[in-house]
């Protein structure tokens, strides 16, 4: 079961993010799913979270569907598509100003008569299988002060009883259909969200139809009676104690260090362990009751479909009979937001545990969550996807001179919240080495801001992304069916644009084109300290201290305003290797 970590992901420690999820052995945070073509700076080098090049992944918005808005786009007819190469994809004529498609691509999706969504598209990786999903806009940030961890009981309490069926049923159907089973398996809790997922075999049509009546009794049948509870506590439990280790209370400390001052920063997924021992059956049920209602959900269904009004017509069959239950004039009419507060004054940690095998620091700067809705924003988001991969690329090489303050750098851009983004730096060192790191780190980015990049850093930069682009491209077609369904969960979560591949492939070629060293150069200013800015450092022993820290910022910045930070020097590689050509033997 899966539920919050580290800046950038939650895990169920049981984040796409980009939220924090936590695995249930609690080991090293690790992304939801995506096909990320991220640069590899370093061996941490996390990947890109919710990357611009990922294939089908798409960025969230603070912005909630309407339940009443309905969009269905039907298929193109079956029939061969004409193959056009990535280097045949001709310029858009388009301006910054013009809106992204909203609607997304390749599936029939609309609103059902309860109000919950769906979204069906055929695909057929892997052959005669598909993918199944219940999302659930609401998570562990839902919960009030004794509740930390319900969301998460409440996901495990789905694959113990429903209305129909016993844990006993659930298992042996998908034992039966060769499916992995278990909260952990089939399911995760993240900070504004809950999803449930099943892979069926779709060669025999009662498989599918069976497998969507256990998402829909997941919906509002869920059994949460007190034997039920009772006997998930010991399973919840043992989640619990599994994140405990090293990175499960670095993640917990750094998760809240960052997110001060918003409900956030208390409501990892994972709960509180007092919380999960104790907490009334009638609290998990209105929690339950409260919030698992058709209109904060989606139904998707992703797979080699031989008929896509078909599959239809059973969602409708097995979802739009489902109603909520009635929790009086006290249920919240919209999903609320919860704000995450910006400061001026950077913050700083020195986060110490025996147990670290490294020393490390941590810049982050958060920033309110912007979503890719029009042309320009592609664009920008381009930029700053350079930027990335210049910046890294001067890390690598300060980390291989002899005298190098850190062993590994990298530059990085995620999501915390559904309206909270961060820019972050991070190096790895030697024990004692944390405020040389600091200062070789903040010292880039400032000579970013105050020199720019050469027109060659950008040629690269440029290069490799457009690579990044034609694989996407050229790979369209070999998407796996779990993917797809990750990405209409997203567009369900936040209402974000999703174009064909086809269409943004060619827009963002178009756009790549003539992005200019200018355009790369403005992104660094949100890798300021004024910028909402957490500074950690992470150390066997204890070594660095705040005041320290603080005299590494303010040299910095005062060298900064001085102009007394120097221009990059470039590597000397000739434009030919070879000037004279041997006499040929």
């Amino acid at each position: 079961m899966e539920s919050v970590t580290e800046a950038g992901e939650v895990k169920d420690m049981a984040t796409e993010g980009g939220q924090m999820k936590a695995t249930p052995e609690g080991g090293e945070t690790k992304r939801m799913p995506s096909r990320s073509f991220s640069r590899q700076a370093s061996s941490r080098q996390f990947q890109r979270s919710k990357s611009i090049l990922e294939s089908g992944s798409y960025s969230r918005s603070s912005s909630i569907l309407k339940s009443d808005e309905v969009a269905i786009e039907t298929p193109e007819p079956v029939e061969e598509p004409l193959v056009v190469g990535f280097e045949a994809l001709r310029p858009l004529d388009v301006k910054p100003e013009d809106p992204l498609p909203a609607d997304p691509a390749g599936a029939l999706h609309g609103v059902l008569e309860n109000g919950m969504r769906y979204y069906v598209r055929k695909n057929a990786k892997p052959r005669n299988r598909a993918a199944l999903g219940l999302a659930v806009s609401v998570g562990s940030v839902f919960e009030e002060d004794g509740e930390q961890g319900v969301a998460h009981i409440v996901e495990h309490l789905a694959f113990s009883a429903t209305k129909d069926y016993s844990d006993h049923d659930l298992v042996h159907f998908l034992e039966s259909i060769g499916s992995k089973f278990g909260p952990c398996n089939n399911a995760y809790t993240s900070l504004e969200e809950t999803v449930y997922e099943i892979l069926v075999p779709v060669d025999r049509p009662e498989i599918l139809s069976k497998a969507l009546h256990i998402l829909a009794e997941f919906s509002t049948e869920i059994r949460a009676s007190d034997e039920d509870l009772e006997k998930e506590r010991g399973a919840v439990l043992e989640e619990w104690r599994l994140a405990n280790n090293f990175r499960g209370r670095e993640n917990k400390a750094n998760w809240k260090f960052l997110m001060e001052g918003s409900k956030y920063a208390d409501r990892l997924p994972i709960g509180e362990e007092e919380v999960i021992k104790s907490v009334p059956g009638q609290r998990v049920r209105d929690f339950f009751h409260t919030w698992y209602r058709p209109e904060n959900m989606a139904v998707v269904a992703v797979g080699d479909f031989s008929d896509l009004e078909d599959v239809v017509k059973l969602i409708n069959l097995r979802f739009a009979a489902k109603q909520g239950h009635d929790q009086g004039t006290n249920r919240p009419l919209t999903i609320p937001r919860f704000p995450v507060p910006s400061h001026n004054e950077p913050r700083f940690l020195c986060y110490q545990d025996p147990e670290a095998s490294v020393s490390m620091v941590t810049i982050t700067c958060k920033a309110p969550r912007t979503i890719a809705r029009t042309v320009q924003d592609y664009r920008e988001e381009l930029a700053r996807w350079m930027l990335l991969l210049a910046l890294d690329s001067r890390l690598f090489r300060v980390s291989k001179q002899p005298d190098a303050p850190f062993f590994s750098g990298v530059s990085n851009t995620e999501v915390l919240a559904i309206s909270t983004m961060c820019n972050s730096l991070e190096a790895d060192c030697c024990e004692g080495g944390t405020l040389q790191a600091l200062e070789q780190l903040l010292t880039e980015v400032a000579r970013i801001r105050l020199h720019g990049f050469s027109e060659r850093e950008i040629a690269v930069a440029r290069a490799e992304t457009m690579a990044s682009l034609k694989t996407t491209y050229l790979q369209r077609d070999q998407i796996p069916s779990t993917e797809w369904r990750g990405n209409y969960v997203e567009h369900f979560l936040t209402g974000s644009a999703m174009p064909s591949i086809e269409y943004s492939s060619q827009l963002r070629k178009t756009l790549l084109e003539d992005i200019t060293a200018e355009e790369v150069q403005k992104v660094a200013e949100h890798f300021n300290t004024t910028c909402s800015c957490t500074i950690k450092t992470t150390e066997p022993h204890a070594i660095a201290n705040v005041e320290a820290l603080k005299a590494v910022v303010a040299k910095v910045a005062e060298m900064e305003r001085q102009g007394d930070i120097a221009t990059w020097e470039e590597e000397n590689i000739p434009d030919v290797l070879v000037k004279e050509l041997p006499t040929p033997g």
